[in-house]
């Protein structure tokens, strides 16, 4: 058994030959590991992947709930043509028409009124001139009256008597 011994010893002999101090694998100031953009990616791959996967879920559940809005409005729209459709116009033309074949005549009329209006003020100018015209010779043959009878005094009262 000696021989097995001996085996062993010479064997540790040479792991310790080859073997590192535990100073230098302490030391962290000699051996800096750089960790470069993919390291640091790699590092971080299970957080990644967890934030794609929710990332997915919310643009998922954002896609499906637009979807039942664009649905919804869809089916609005078809609702909204269907009542547009069934509105009956044609009624609502028939009574355009007649008001606007009324809205003429009024048209017509008003015209027609202007006329006789116009007409009017030209009659009541004349009249109007007449009577101005009227008045004017009435203080005239008003004021020769006053004065023919002051005359007629004056005369009578300047004729001397006769004498005796």
């Amino acid at each position: 058994m000696n021989k097995l011994d001996g085996e062993e010893k010479q064997a540790k002999n040479d792991d310790e030959l080859f073997k590192i101090p535990e100073e230098y694998l302490d030391n962290k100031e000699t051996f800096v590991e750089k960790k470069g953009f993919l390291t640091k990616l790699h590092d971080l791959s299970p957080l990644l992947h967890i934030v794609t996967i929710l990332l997915f879920v919310v643009v998922g559940i954002i896609s499906a709930l637009s979807w039942i809005n664009m649905s919804a409005l869809s089916a609005e729209l078809t609702d909204l043509r269907a009542k547009l459709n069934s509105i009956d116009t044609s009624g609502l033309k028939s009574q355009l028409a007649a008001i606007e074949s009324r809205l003429d005549s009024l048209k017509k009329e008003s015209d027609k009124n202007k006329g006789d209006v116009g007409q009017i003020n030209n009659e009541i100018n004349t009249i109007k001139a007449k009577i101005e015209k009227f008045d004017t010779s009435m203080q005239k043959q008003q004021t020769s009256a006053k004065k023919k009878p002051a005359d007629k005094q004056q005369t009578q009262k300047s004729k001397p008597l006769p004498k005796r």
